[in-house]
């Protein structure tokens, strides 16, 4: 008996194995998500999204999100676009998310200057009504539901803290640790001389050695340990600004008052100088000019002439001299208004008696003396006397921490539309959720994210017991429900190109996961900002989901892949998705996955065509087609007529 064996064809690689599937998440049986549960997005460059949402309805999805992120396309799509959009929403059966306009809540806008940036108000409320403006589309396409609106926390926001993770030697056990470090953090400046609302970037101090590469864990005390520093330096500019100008007008009328007679009694000497207070208090009121002066001044013009200054000389000191002393009162008067708002901000009572105080101890003979030239000695002395007063009660807060001032404003906004639209829907009210940005943009952090949803929550509440009558309990629960997180994995996977890792992007959605109320899907390699589906990446997807969904299982779970779409020409990427995923082929929730035949027909994986079949000079040349004929046949080809059928000539 021969010897022999049996080859067979054993397939494709991992062509029958779940774990090993070249997309596949590698996710076990109990995770694999049916292909219903995820949503895709339109197109966001057009206006037409009503089109854009019809197309994509025929790939069978049954979420499906609109995308308006441009706010020149949300406002140009006209409402009876939105009310069809509704209509066919009923028709097929889908959910429909809106993402809105990718705009800066925090009202802190970009100047054409591109150096800095500073608080707008007015900017801030044309803000407000962009978001509206999406929440009433998303009541439009569910008047009878919650549709879930997405904003991002920031929108061209700088990083308010650069945090990198770092190797270096532990002193005591001579290994290598990673350890989180502050490397630069920003300031706002709510006062001083640059406009409120500039802000400042905190760097080191190389002179001083004051550094700010410090250990992550003890940045609240380095971040009060220079601001404190930096307060310190902005006010003392400010009040020093103003003792200069005080001296400088001081020193101006002084030259122009001084008698310089030798001899003088002091009574002369006093009544040149109010006779010369008295010509200047004339001549601001317009009574003569300055080349009058010697007949209205009489004896104290022959006086200055003897002592060596002459009338119109000692007018222009004096109007000096008063443009310095109205310029230090009103420099005085913002000092001390900036110092007053702060502890009242602050809560610091002491602070505001000390202030209150001062006031009052100067506002009567500042409001005697500002307007009356005969006094401007007296009105000199009462500005210096407050400011010494005011250079003694401390230093306020010029600056605030721009992540703690950028949550504030951006809580604020999203408040204000919740109890807004609130107001108008009622109980149907669109649910605002809050996404995360790429990291390496402001507020992109899940920390950040917690703190903004909490801070709107708590103001959302207040506003709807006081606006909308709520009792306590039932305006926290509405407010818990409009407000939550939009976690995108592959924005916070860009902390990477930080220094983390896996472990450090799955903490940051434990951190946030209680709040997640949708979900954004896209794969990165953690630099850039590209968006793959899923699998294509290195987006620690499996324990993501494990951590979110011990909280909110019935999320929208929405594919973003821009770059699937802009740069490698890909489809809706369903079967992608469906492959990451483990998604059932069929209906009954069991094998097959997409994950096991991820190329159904049986051709490999990299099919990159049969190369050129049926080529068309091959027909030409030797093909029996009727246009293979000469001409007098009906056919195409020439020649052979004019030489005679059987000379033997080729036809031409």
């Amino acid at each position: 008996m021969g010897n022999y064996s049996l080859n067979f064809y054993k397939g494709m690689d991992y062509g029958l194995d779940p774990g090993k599937g070249e997309y596949s998440l590698d996710l076990s049986p109990s995770q694999h998500y049916s292909i219903g549960d995820f949503g895709f997005t339109t197109l966001p460059t057009t206006a037409n999204q009503l089109s854009a949402l019809s197309s994509k309805l025929n790939t069978g999805a049954k979420t499906m999100e609109i995308n308006a992120i441009q706010t020149e396309v949300l406002e140009s799509i006209p409402k009876q676009h939105w009310k069809e959009i509704e209509r066919l929403k009923k028709l097929t059966g889908v959910d429909l998310t809106l993402h809105g306009p990718l705009v800066e809540p925090s009202g802190i806008a970009q100047l054409k200057s591109g150096r800095i940036t500073e608080l707008d108000e007015t900017y801030k409320k044309q803000i407000e009504k962009q978001m509206l403006m999406a929440m009433e589309a998303a009541h439009q396409i569910n008047p009878k539901g919650n549709t879930v609106v997405t904003f991002h926390s920031s929108n061209g926001l700088p990083e308010p803290e650069t945090v990198v993770v770092e190797e270096e030697v532990d002193p005591r056990t001579r290994k290598k640790v990673k350890k989180e470090k502050l490397v630069a953090f920003g300031a706002i400046q709510q006062y001083g001389q640059q406009p409120a609302g500039t802000i400042v970037p905190v760097e080191e101090d190389y002179f001083e050695g004051t550094g700010i590469d410090k250990d992550y864990k003890k940045k609240e005390k380095l971040m009060n340990e220079v601001l404190s520093k930096r307060n310190e330096e902005i006010w003392s500019d400010l009040l020093r600004q103003i003792n200069f100008n005080v001296s400088n007008g001081m020193e101006v009328i002084e030259e122009a008052t001084r008698p310089r007679v030798v001899g003088a009694s002091s009574a002369e000497r006093e009544n040149v100088t109010k006779s010369m207070l008295e010509s200047y208090k004339q001549y601001t009121e317009g009574k003569f000019e300055p080349r009058e002066f010697e007949k209205i001044a009489g004896e104290s013009s022959e006086v200055l002439r003897q002592a060596g200054l002459e009338p119109a000389r000692a007018m222009d000191l004096l109007s000096r001299g008063d443009v310095y002393l109205r310029r230090a009162y009103q420099e005085f008067k913002d000092a001390f208004n900036i110092a007053y708002t702060t502890a009242q901000r602050t809560g610091d009572k002491q602070q505001l008696k000390k202030l209150e105080e001062l006031r009052k101890s100067i506002v009567g003979k500042v409001k005697q003396y500002k307007n009356d030239p005969l006094k401007m000695k007296e009105f000199a002395a009462t500005i210096s006397k407050g400011l010494n007063i005011l250079s003694h009660a401390g230093t306020p807060q010029l600056l605030k921490p721009l992540r703690e001032y950028a949550i504030e404003k951006a809580a604020d906004t999203f408040a204000d539309v919740g109890a807004k639209a609130y107001k108008k829907f009622g109980k149907h009210t669109p649910i605002i959720s809050i996404e995360n940005p790429p990291a390496g943009m402001g507020l992109s952090r899940a920390e950040d994210l917690r703190e903004i949803v909490e801070t709107a929550r708590k103001k959302l509440k207040e506003k709807l017991m006081r606006e909308a009558k709520l009792s306590e309990e039932r305006a926290e629960k509405e407010a818990k429900k409009l407000i939550g997180v939009t976690w995108d994995v592959g924005h916070i996977n860009m902390i990477r190109k930080y220094g983390y890792e896996d472990k450090d992007v799955v903490k940051e959605t434990q951190k946030i996961a209680p709040y997640v109320k949708h979900l954004h899907l896209s794969d990165n390699f953690g630099l850039e900002h590209t968006e793959l589906p899923m699998g294509m990446g290195n987006v620690p997807i499996k324990p993501m989901l494990e951590a979110i969904e011990k909280y909110n299982k019935q999320m929208k779970k929405i594919v973003e892949t821009g770059q699937w779409f802009n740069l490698l020409k890909g489809p809706t990427p369903i079967r992608e998705t469906a492959r990451a995923f483990g998604s059932p082929i069929y209906p009954m929730q069991m094998q097959p996955y997409w994950a096991q035949v991820q190329n159904l027909g049986g051709e490999g994986g990299y099919f990159l065509g049969y190369g050129q079949m049926l080529p068309e000079k091959h027909f030409s040349l030797y093909g029996a087609s009727f246009s293979g004929l000469p001409s007098e046949l009906s056919g195409q080809a020439g020649g052979g007529a004019r030489q005679g059928r059987f000379s033997g000539a080729p036809m031409e």
